[in-house]
């Protein structure tokens, strides 16, 4: 698969975030499926979206079954875009946890999964 040579410009903090959330998703989600799934309100949605249409991240396409809907997909841009993404999450958990010995690790791991809970999110699976 190639790669757009020219740099896409960065995405600020926020919408990167945004980026990465909206499209774990089911396959070809549409606007206000992301909006709702994210809680957001969706004219926030769409500007995010119509600005990551216009950076080439995304292609919004007329929904098949019904064409008052769009639905999303990232494009090659926007595939590169979220592995670099995750790419830095990754390196950043890694950094944050370099020095953690296994049985604090797992205390950290039940830590977050006790506040996804709480903030009504989707649970980890148990690492038990």
């Amino acid at each position: 698969m190639a790669i757009d040579p020219v740099p896409s410009p960065p995405i600020p903090g926020g919408e990167a975030g945004f980026l990465a959330r909206a499209f774990h998703l089911d396959i070809g989600p549409a606007a206000s499926g992301i909006a709702a799934e994210l809680r957001l309100d969706p004219a926030y949605v769409t500007r995010i979206l119509r600005k990551f249409a216009a950076a080439g991240l995304i292609e919004m396409r007329v929904d098949p079954n019904d064409r008052r809907r769009r639905v999303l997909a990232l494009s090659t841009r926007g595939n590169a875009a979220l592995a670099g993404l995750q790419a830095a999450a990754d390196r950043d958990l890694g950094r944050l946890t370099a020095g953690l010995a296994g049985d604090e690790a797992a205390e950290l791991s039940e830590a977050l999964r006790k506040v996804m809970r709480l903030l009504g999110g989707e649970s980890l699976p148990s690492s038990s």
